[in-house]
């Protein structure tokens, strides 16, 4: 107990309450009364309620965040609006004590611990004890290494199409600033492949009904630079957050994302190899008239068995994903 600092008190500023409080304290934190308490530190009181009034339920968590504010800071404020002591508790030779003025600092060489009290008016009572963190042990000596390995470092990964989804996007463009601001960057320079008479906020954030759905999914070009500017939008949203990436990795119409990411293209130029590309498919592709697969085999075991020869089948080997997969 001659290691408290502090105590964080119930204290509601009641005549009967309160002295009682403060005897109970004594009688815990005084000591014996030989002479031996010379060597326990002052034991400040406080009450946060005089900031704040009695937050009833709350009142304990109030005392809390003030007593660990107390040991973060070590120092021991002065309550407001305290002029003086109750005349029904008497401190007298008590290593009790009530701050005044300037914020006292606990007794330097020691940890540092407070208490903190809570009393609820249904009978629930509580005391509980905090004691300070002491500051990192320095690191021993090492032998300086050739390569010194700093914080974990950030890869980014852009996925190709087929995450399209009703309402995609939608709530990160009304509740993230940066989020938004890099897709309506995207929507304006989309404004010339969509011929002026769709905005891609129509495609993201508008409610989506069976046709509009279907409008979404049918056409690549819209799927396309919907997938791109959601990409996209993400990075620079992680980017405003300090979060910069020192690789990234793009797969199938990813790559268009990652290029732009890592300085390969501007945006301008990325948005426009995406809308050739899907203006292309739309053109030469009719909706749902063909479809792809991944198989886990090496290339040369399809094209010589499961497409049974050139020209000989409807299927065609459209991308080599892995060496074990195409």
């Amino acid at each position: 107990p001659g290691e408290i600092g502090v105590v964080e008190c119930h204290g509601t500023g009641t005549a009967l309450g309160d002295p009682i409080e403060v005897n109970a304290l004594r009688g815990v934190f005084d000591g014996p009364k030989d002479g031996a308490q010379a060597d326990c530190v002052p034991l400040w009181l406080g009450a946060g309620k005089t900031n704040l009034g009695h937050l009833e339920a709350a009142a304990g968590f109030a005392g809390l965040a003030k007593a660990i504010s107390c040991l973060q800071r070590r120092q021991v404020p002065a309550n407001v609006h305290f002029a003086e002591l109750s005349p029904h508790i008497d401190l007298g030779a008590s290593r009790l004590q009530v701050p005044e003025g300037a914020p006292e600092a606990p007794a330097q060489g020691r940890r540092c611990l407070a208490g903190v009290s809570s009393f609820g008016f249904g009978g629930t009572n509580a005391h509980a004890v905090l004691q300070s963190i002491g500051p990192d042990a320095a690191a021993p000596d090492l032998w300086p290494s050739a390569r010194s390995r700093g914080g974990k470092r950030v890869a980014m990964l852009f996925a190709g199409q087929g995450g399209m989804r009703p309402g995609v996007g939608r709530q990160l463009y009304f509740a993230d600033a940066a989020f938004r601001k890099a897709l309506d960057r995207c929507a304006d320079l989309c404004l010339p492949h969509l011929s002026g008479r769709l905005r891609l906020q129509d495609l993201i954030c508008t409610d989506w009904d069976d046709a509009s759905t279907e409008k979404m999914t049918s056409s690549a070009l819209h799927s396309f630079l919907v997938t791109f500017s959601l990409e996209y939008a993400l990075a620079e949203m992680w980017r405003a957050r300090g979060v910069v990436p020192f690789a990234v990795l793009g797969h199938s119409l990813g790559e268009f994302a990652a290029a732009v990411q890592a300085g390969v293209m501007t945006l301008e130029d990325g948005l426009k190899l995406v809308a050739a590309r899907g203006s292309l498919t739309d053109e030469v592709c009719e909706p749902w008239a063909g479809a792809m697969a991944a198989v886990f085999a090496p290339l040369e075991q399809l094209r010589g068995g499961l497409v049974g020869g050139e020209g000989t089948s409807s299927l065609a080997i459209a991308a080599l994903n892995a060496p074990e997969q195409t």
